[in-house]
């Protein structure tokens, strides 16, 4: 579950969220 969000929240999602995803890593 973790795996498949990172790459998918990372283009889809803007920069703004991209740190939550990396925080949840």
């Amino acid at each position: 579950m973790t795996v498949t969000r990172p790459r998918a929240e990372r283009g889809a999602f803007p920069p703004g969220t991209e740190h939550y995803g990396r925080s949840l890593l």
